[in-house]
């Protein structure tokens, strides 16, 4: 039974004659359309993984993202504080901060490993590159902390912004 007008075959065949690797790639597939989904699906997972997704500051709870050279002044005035690193263990032997504690945010005890942290301590938070850092503070917000400080930029940007003098622990 031969169907009038155009078809489904018809938009294929105009779709598939540009030159583009990315249409010829799409064109091997049996939908033209369904490739959407997928972008969408990988466009949001690397938003996610990129640590994309900010922490609001809300009544009770306060999150702040400093360049190094505030990050550095503020630990410095402020007396009682906690530094948490959130990078894995291999990370943390390779340097980090004086007096940092080491809580992987990979690990699956994260949650656990800050219960013993005091509420509402100052928390200064930092990781390799700022893309976990932001989702642990946003963990430790749902975990009743007060007041979280991330660093912007990560220990990579800390270690070429600030003093090369200052002590960095292996």
């Amino acid at each position: 039974m031969a169907r009038s007008g155009r078809g489904w075959g018809d938009k294929r065949m105009e779709f598939c004659t540009s030159t583009s690797p990315v249409v010829a790639i799409l064109c091997r597939t049996e939908r033209p359309r369904s490739w959407r989904r997928g972008w969408w699906a990988l466009l949001f997972g690397c938003a996610f993984l990129c640590g994309c997704f900010s922490v609001r500051s809300k009544e009770g709870f306060t999150y702040e993202k400093l360049e190094p050279a505030n990050y550095a002044r503020l630990l410095a005035d402020s007396g009682e504080h906690v530094i948490i690193d959130v990078r894995t263990r291999g990370e943390f032997a390779k340097g980090h901060l004086p007096g940092a504690l080491n809580h992987s945010y990979l690990s699956f005890r994260f949650g656990r490993s800050v219960q013993a942290i005091e509420r509402d301590a100052l928390v200064f938070v930092y990781c390799q590159t700022c893309h976990r850092s932001p989702l642990a503070a946003r963990r430790m917000k749902r975990l009743g902390f007060r007041r979280v400080v991330d660093l912007k930029g990560g220990f990579a940007h800390w270690r070429t912004s600030v003093d090369p003098a200052q002590e960095l622990l292996p």
